[in-house]
């Protein structure tokens, strides 16, 4: 019987609301054909009885991990958080737990490790930061299990893998034309680095808004 921390019951559950201990079940479990009225009746009931789901009883009731992966490379500590803030905030709502994985891009035993949490059922899934995002070889092996990730501003977007991206050219486009309008014409540029495809599609959006505004392109202005 799944038992919250407070002692509350699933039938306590099922029969402060009415229905039975397995509508209950479903509902926690978040399974279809489940009438929109009986769902919200027993999620009132939950809040009312303060009853909390037992993550391990639900994990072996569905057989899956609730837990998320976040992969990430030495990048910077900043971009890390604020990446970490959103997921911890998207996979709590989603009642999942996020787990941190550093890894080195360059050696098969970190790919082992992650292929390792796969094999024990760790997690659900990944989410792939820069550059950990461009290891193939990993993708590949994770695609064909059939193990769900999505990776974040992939230098390749050709491969059959989803991706979450931004539009780093018209970006960098609209906050060069941005100087330009106020009038300045020396515009120095910092390239960042160059592995990464989004670093590519920034300078071109620079380029683009200087030669619109008939501004030759000077090297010695960028680092």
């Amino acid at each position: 019987m799944v038992r919250a921390a407070n002692d509350v019951t699933i039938r306590d559950v099922a029969k402060h609301s009415g229905v039975s201990v397995k509508t209950v079940s479903r509902v926690i479990n978040e399974e279809p054909f489940v009438r929109d009225s009986t769902r919200a009746k027993v999620l009132k009931a939950i809040e009312e009885l303060g009853f909390v789901v037992d993550l391990s009883a639900k994990r072996l009731a569905t057989g899956q991990a609730y837990a998320i992966g976040l992969i990430y490379h030495n990048a910077s500590w900043h971009y890390i958080l604020d990446v970490q803030k959103a997921v911890l905030q998207a996979a709590r709502e989603a009642g999942y737990s996020t787990i941190m994985h550093p890894c080195d891009v360059c050696t098969e035993k970190d790919s082992q490790e992650i292929l390792r949490t796969v094999s024990q059922r760790a997690v659900d899934g990944f989410i792939f930061t820069p550059p950990t995002d461009n290891v193939t070889v990993l993708l590949e092996r994770l695609y064909d299990l059939g193990v769900p990730f999505v990776r974040l501003t992939p230098s390749d977007q050709q491969k059959p893998w989803p991706f979450v991206t931004t539009t780093d050219r018209r970006g960098a486009y609209q906050m060069t034309r941005y100087l330009l309008e106020l009038g300045h014409r020396r515009i120095g540029y910092v390239v960042g680095p160059t592995e990464q495809k989004a670093t590519h599609d920034r300078f071109e959006g620079y380029k683009a808004a200087m030669a619109e505004f008939g501004v030759a392109f000077d090297p010695s202005l960028t680092r």
